[in-house]
Protein backbone atom coordinates (compact mmCIF):
# COMPACT_ATOMS: atom_id res chain seq x y z
CA UNK A 1 0.00 0.00 0.00
CA UNK A 2 1.45 3.38 -1.29
CA UNK A 3 1.24 6.45 0.98
CA UNK A 4 -1.85 8.40 -0.02
CA UNK A 5 -2.90 11.74 0.72
CA UNK A 6 -6.64 11.58 0.52
CA UNK A 7 -7.23 9.02 3.11
CA UNK A 8 -5.68 10.99 6.52
CA UNK A 9 -6.43 7.65 8.60
CA UNK A 10 -3.92 5.69 6.81
CA UNK A 11 -0.75 7.54 8.06
CA UNK A 12 -2.52 7.47 11.47
CA UNK A 13 -3.08 3.88 12.06
CA UNK A 14 0.32 3.37 10.92
CA UNK A 15 2.11 5.33 13.81
CA UNK A 16 -0.26 3.82 16.20
CA UNK A 17 0.64 0.15 14.54
CA UNK A 18 4.21 1.14 15.38
CA UNK A 19 3.76 2.04 18.49
CA UNK A 20 1.89 -0.85 19.89
CA UNK A 21 3.86 -3.41 17.63
CA UNK A 22 7.08 -1.58 18.14
CA UNK A 23 10.10 -2.70 16.31
CA UNK A 24 12.16 -4.87 17.99
CA UNK A 25 15.80 -3.69 18.42
CA UNK A 26 17.51 -5.42 15.86
CA UNK A 27 20.59 -5.48 18.05
CA UNK A 28 19.33 -7.17 20.23
CA UNK A 29 19.09 -10.09 18.28
CA UNK A 30 22.23 -9.56 16.27
CA UNK A 31 24.67 -12.39 16.08
CA UNK A 32 28.37 -11.57 15.69
CA UNK A 33 30.49 -12.87 13.13
CA UNK A 34 32.02 -15.37 14.93
CA UNK A 35 29.08 -16.64 16.55
CA UNK A 36 27.15 -17.12 12.73
CA UNK A 37 27.92 -21.25 13.65
CA UNK A 38 25.27 -21.16 16.48
CA UNK A 39 22.36 -19.43 14.04
CA UNK A 40 19.28 -21.62 14.28
CA UNK A 41 15.75 -21.61 13.23
CA UNK A 42 14.41 -19.45 15.75
CA UNK A 43 16.82 -16.54 15.36
CA UNK A 44 16.38 -16.79 11.30
CA UNK A 45 12.24 -16.61 12.11
CA UNK A 46 12.69 -13.25 14.54
CA UNK A 47 14.76 -11.74 11.92
CA UNK A 48 12.09 -12.68 8.97
CA UNK A 49 9.60 -10.86 10.84
CA UNK A 50 11.41 -8.14 11.62
CA UNK A 51 12.72 -7.13 8.29
CA UNK A 52 8.92 -8.11 6.85
CA UNK A 53 7.37 -5.83 9.27
CA UNK A 54 9.50 -2.42 8.37
CA UNK A 55 9.47 -3.47 4.65
CA UNK A 56 5.80 -2.94 4.88
CA UNK A 57 5.65 -0.23 7.24
CA UNK A 58 8.48 2.39 4.70
CA UNK A 59 6.23 0.64 1.87
CA UNK A 60 3.69 3.20 3.00
CA UNK A 61 6.65 6.11 3.62
CA UNK A 62 8.63 6.19 0.84
CA UNK A 63 8.01 6.55 -3.13
CA UNK A 64 9.55 3.25 -3.92
CA UNK A 65 8.36 -0.46 -5.05
CA UNK A 66 11.25 -1.58 -2.10
CA UNK A 67 12.16 -3.89 -4.46
CA UNK A 68 15.62 -4.63 -3.77
CA UNK A 69 14.36 -5.31 -0.04
CA UNK A 70 11.56 -7.57 -0.94
CA UNK A 71 14.40 -9.80 -3.09
CA UNK A 72 16.91 -10.02 -0.16
CA UNK A 73 13.56 -11.78 1.86
CA UNK A 74 13.04 -13.65 -0.74
CA UNK A 75 16.78 -15.25 -0.90
CA UNK A 76 15.95 -15.30 3.02
CA UNK A 77 12.88 -17.61 2.83
CA UNK A 78 14.64 -20.14 0.11
CA UNK A 79 17.64 -20.52 2.09
CA UNK A 80 15.26 -21.03 5.24
CA UNK A 81 13.73 -23.86 2.97
CA UNK A 82 16.82 -25.63 1.70
CA UNK A 83 17.87 -25.42 5.47
CA UNK A 84 14.68 -27.31 6.19
CA UNK A 85 14.29 -30.07 3.59
CA UNK A 86 17.29 -31.94 4.88
CA UNK A 87 17.12 -31.56 8.64
CA UNK A 88 19.78 -34.29 9.34
CA UNK A 89 22.65 -32.77 7.48
CA UNK A 90 23.85 -30.39 10.00
CA UNK A 91 26.69 -28.95 7.29
CA UNK A 92 23.87 -28.00 4.83
CA UNK A 93 21.38 -26.61 7.56
CA UNK A 94 23.99 -24.52 8.90
CA UNK A 95 25.46 -23.13 5.75
CA UNK A 96 21.42 -22.02 4.36
CA UNK A 97 20.36 -20.74 8.11
CA UNK A 98 23.70 -18.56 7.71
CA UNK A 99 22.65 -17.28 4.15
CA UNK A 100 19.00 -17.10 5.29
CA UNK A 101 19.95 -14.88 8.51
CA UNK A 102 22.32 -12.50 5.75
CA UNK A 103 19.94 -11.82 3.55
CA UNK A 104 17.47 -10.79 6.18
CA UNK A 105 19.88 -8.46 7.52
CA UNK A 106 20.64 -7.00 3.97
CA UNK A 107 17.02 -7.09 3.52
CA UNK A 108 16.83 -4.82 7.04
CA UNK A 109 19.30 -2.11 5.90
CA UNK A 110 18.33 -1.91 2.48
CA UNK A 111 15.05 -0.69 3.49
CA UNK A 112 16.53 1.43 5.66
CA UNK A 113 18.99 3.03 3.47
CA UNK A 114 15.68 3.96 0.96
CA UNK A 115 13.72 5.58 4.32
CA UNK A 116 17.18 7.82 4.53
CA UNK A 117 17.71 8.06 1.00
CA UNK A 118 13.98 9.49 -0.18
CA UNK A 119 12.94 11.21 3.35
CA UNK A 120 14.72 14.03 2.24
CA UNK A 121 13.08 14.15 -1.07
CA UNK A 122 9.93 13.47 0.20
CA UNK A 123 9.85 16.65 2.67
CA UNK A 124 11.60 18.88 -0.16
CA UNK A 125 8.66 18.05 -2.70
CA UNK A 126 6.24 18.52 -0.28
CA UNK A 127 7.44 21.37 1.68
CA UNK A 128 7.48 23.36 -1.71
CA UNK A 129 4.28 22.99 -2.33
CA UNK A 130 2.78 25.02 0.84
CA UNK A 131 0.86 28.28 0.51
CA UNK A 132 2.44 29.26 4.03
CA UNK A 133 6.01 28.86 4.86
CA UNK A 134 6.47 27.53 8.85
CA UNK A 135 9.42 28.04 10.22
CA UNK A 136 9.18 25.54 13.00
CA UNK A 137 8.04 22.43 11.10
CA UNK A 138 11.18 23.42 8.18
CA UNK A 139 13.35 23.26 11.97
CA UNK A 140 12.13 19.99 12.81
CA UNK A 141 12.79 18.68 8.90
CA UNK A 142 15.81 19.34 9.17
CA UNK A 143 16.90 18.26 13.04
CA UNK A 144 15.45 15.16 11.22
CA UNK A 145 17.31 15.08 8.61
CA UNK A 146 20.68 15.38 10.47
CA UNK A 147 20.14 13.29 12.54
CA UNK A 148 20.89 10.26 10.16
CA UNK A 149 24.21 12.01 9.63
CA UNK A 150 25.09 12.27 13.31
CA UNK A 151 23.88 8.67 14.24
CA UNK A 152 26.16 7.60 11.43
CA UNK A 153 29.32 9.57 12.57
CA UNK A 154 28.66 8.21 16.65
CA UNK A 155 27.84 4.81 15.64
CA UNK A 156 31.29 2.96 14.79
CA UNK A 157 29.21 -0.61 13.52
CA UNK A 158 26.79 -0.74 10.91
CA UNK A 159 24.13 -2.66 13.28
CA UNK A 160 24.18 0.08 16.20
CA UNK A 161 23.74 3.04 13.06
CA UNK A 162 20.57 1.12 11.48
CA UNK A 163 19.28 -0.03 15.08
CA UNK A 164 18.99 3.88 15.60
CA UNK A 165 17.65 4.58 12.25
CA UNK A 166 15.04 2.51 12.78
CA UNK A 167 13.63 4.26 15.95
CA UNK A 168 13.73 7.52 14.02
CA UNK A 169 10.67 6.27 11.97
CA UNK A 170 7.81 7.33 14.51
CA UNK A 171 9.55 10.90 13.78
CA UNK A 172 9.75 11.02 10.37
CA UNK A 173 6.09 9.30 9.92
CA UNK A 174 4.94 11.78 12.31
CA UNK A 175 6.26 15.05 9.93
CA UNK A 176 5.09 13.47 7.13
CA UNK A 177 1.54 13.35 8.95
CA UNK A 178 1.71 17.01 9.70
CA UNK A 179 2.68 17.87 6.03
CA UNK A 180 -0.02 15.77 4.03
CA UNK A 181 -2.65 17.49 6.55
CA UNK A 182 -1.15 20.98 5.69
CA UNK A 183 -1.55 20.22 2.02
CA UNK A 184 -4.88 18.49 2.40
CA UNK A 185 -6.08 22.08 3.92
CA UNK A 186 -3.97 23.96 1.36
CA UNK A 187 -6.21 22.36 -1.64
CA UNK A 188 -3.68 19.86 -2.66
CA UNK A 189 -4.36 16.76 -4.00
CA UNK A 190 -3.08 13.63 -5.37
CA UNK A 191 -4.09 14.66 -8.57
CA UNK A 192 -2.04 17.74 -8.66
CA UNK A 193 0.95 15.75 -7.04
CA UNK A 194 0.51 13.53 -9.88
CA UNK A 195 0.68 16.33 -12.46
CA UNK A 196 3.76 17.41 -10.60
CA UNK A 197 5.65 14.30 -10.01
CA UNK A 198 5.44 13.79 -14.01
CA UNK A 199 6.72 17.50 -14.92
CA UNK A 200 9.54 16.36 -12.78
CA UNK A 201 9.95 13.60 -14.50
CA UNK A 202 9.93 15.62 -17.56
CA UNK A 203 12.72 17.84 -16.47
CA UNK A 204 14.56 15.08 -15.18
CA UNK A 205 15.01 13.85 -18.48
CA UNK A 206 15.22 16.81 -20.45
CA UNK A 207 18.21 17.34 -17.57
CA UNK A 208 19.83 13.94 -18.14
CA UNK A 209 19.34 14.50 -22.25
CA UNK A 210 21.19 18.00 -21.63
CA UNK A 211 23.34 16.70 -19.83
CA UNK A 212 24.40 13.94 -22.38
CA UNK A 213 24.29 16.91 -25.37
CA UNK A 214 26.20 18.26 -23.30
CA UNK A 215 28.95 15.79 -22.55
CA UNK A 216 28.69 15.19 -26.67
CA UNK A 217 29.50 18.81 -27.35
CA UNK A 218 32.73 18.91 -25.08
CA UNK A 219 33.77 15.60 -27.00
CA UNK A 220 33.53 17.40 -30.14
CA UNK A 221 35.12 20.61 -29.06
CA UNK A 222 37.75 18.33 -27.53
CA UNK A 223 38.59 16.38 -31.08
CA UNK A 224 38.38 19.39 -33.00
CA UNK A 225 40.68 21.32 -30.72
CA UNK A 226 43.00 18.34 -31.19
CA UNK A 227 42.69 18.44 -35.03
CA UNK A 228 43.44 22.10 -35.37
CA UNK A 229 46.42 21.74 -33.24
CA UNK A 230 47.36 18.65 -34.97
CA UNK A 231 46.89 20.43 -38.52
CA UNK A 232 48.79 23.27 -37.41
CA UNK A 233 51.52 20.85 -36.30
CA UNK A 234 52.02 19.62 -39.65
CA UNK A 235 51.56 23.05 -41.28
CA UNK A 236 54.38 23.85 -39.01
CA UNK A 237 56.03 21.03 -40.56
CA UNK A 238 55.84 21.62 -43.78
CA UNK A 239 56.41 25.56 -43.45
CA UNK A 240 59.96 24.52 -41.81
CA UNK A 241 60.65 21.88 -44.66
CA UNK A 242 59.88 25.11 -47.25
CA UNK A 243 62.04 27.43 -45.11
CA UNK A 244 64.74 24.91 -45.07
CA UNK A 245 64.76 24.25 -49.06
CA UNK A 246 64.32 27.81 -49.57
CA UNK A 247 67.38 28.76 -47.23
CA UNK A 248 69.14 26.22 -49.10
CA UNK A 249 68.43 27.47 -52.00
CA UNK A 250 69.21 30.70 -51.41
CA UNK A 251 72.23 29.60 -49.97
CA UNK A 252 73.13 27.80 -53.74
CA UNK A 253 72.37 30.45 -56.10
CA UNK A 254 74.82 32.83 -54.15
CA UNK A 255 77.29 30.51 -54.09
CA UNK A 256 76.95 29.62 -57.86
CA UNK A 257 76.04 33.11 -58.43
CA UNK A 258 79.86 34.25 -56.84
CA UNK A 259 81.84 31.22 -58.98
CA UNK A 260 80.38 32.56 -62.14
CA UNK A 261 81.01 36.37 -61.92
CA UNK A 262 84.69 35.27 -60.45
CA UNK A 263 84.84 33.39 -63.37
CA UNK A 264 83.19 34.52 -66.85
CA UNK A 265 83.35 38.40 -65.94
CA UNK A 266 85.35 39.72 -63.29
CA UNK A 267 88.37 38.14 -64.91
CA UNK A 268 87.84 39.49 -68.17
CA UNK A 269 87.55 43.27 -67.15
CA UNK A 270 90.11 43.05 -64.52
CA UNK A 271 91.97 41.38 -67.49
CA UNK A 272 92.21 44.99 -69.47
CA UNK A 273 93.85 46.56 -66.91
CA UNK A 274 96.86 43.85 -67.08
CA UNK A 275 100.47 45.31 -67.65
CA UNK A 276 100.12 43.19 -70.79
CA UNK A 277 97.45 45.31 -72.25
CA UNK A 278 98.63 48.46 -71.51
CA UNK A 279 100.86 49.20 -74.58
CA UNK A 280 97.76 47.70 -77.00
CA UNK A 281 95.59 50.53 -74.50
CA UNK A 282 98.12 53.33 -74.85
CA UNK A 283 98.41 52.72 -78.91
CA UNK A 284 94.00 52.76 -79.00
CA UNK A 285 93.87 55.54 -77.24
CA UNK A 286 96.96 57.82 -79.18
CA UNK A 287 94.82 58.49 -82.11
CA UNK A 288 91.91 59.23 -80.44
CA UNK A 289 93.64 62.12 -78.95
CA UNK A 290 95.43 63.26 -82.09
CA UNK A 291 91.80 63.56 -83.52
CA UNK A 292 90.74 65.40 -80.58
CA UNK A 293 93.40 67.58 -81.06
CA UNK A 294 93.19 68.51 -84.85
CA UNK A 295 89.49 68.63 -84.22
CA UNK A 296 89.92 71.29 -81.25
CA UNK A 297 92.41 73.40 -83.62
CA UNK A 298 90.15 74.37 -86.43
CA UNK A 299 87.55 74.64 -84.01
CA UNK A 300 89.91 77.84 -82.27
CA UNK A 301 91.10 78.93 -86.10
CA UNK A 302 87.30 79.01 -86.83
CA UNK A 303 86.53 80.85 -84.31
CA UNK A 304 89.45 83.27 -84.96
CA UNK A 305 88.32 84.57 -88.36
CA UNK A 306 84.96 85.09 -87.13
CA UNK A 307 86.52 87.67 -85.14
CA UNK A 308 88.90 89.24 -87.62
CA UNK A 309 85.58 89.55 -90.03
CA UNK A 310 83.97 91.07 -86.92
Amino acid sequence: MTESMGLEFSSEELIKYIENHALKDIESINISYGEERDIDFKRVHEWYLETEKIIRILANIIPSTMAQPINQLRYAGHHALKASCDPDDEGVVKLNLTEAYKHCKRAYYDSLDLYVFHMSDVFRSKLSLLAITDIELEDKIITHLESFTKLRLENESRINYYSNVSKTLLVGLSLIADINKRLRDSGVTDELLSDKSVLIKNVNILTEENRTLKKDYNHLNSEVKKSLAKADQEQGKRFNKFSLVLILVTAISILFQGFFTEKFITSKNESLLTVENLIDLKSYLNPMKKEETASTKTKKGYKYIQNVNK
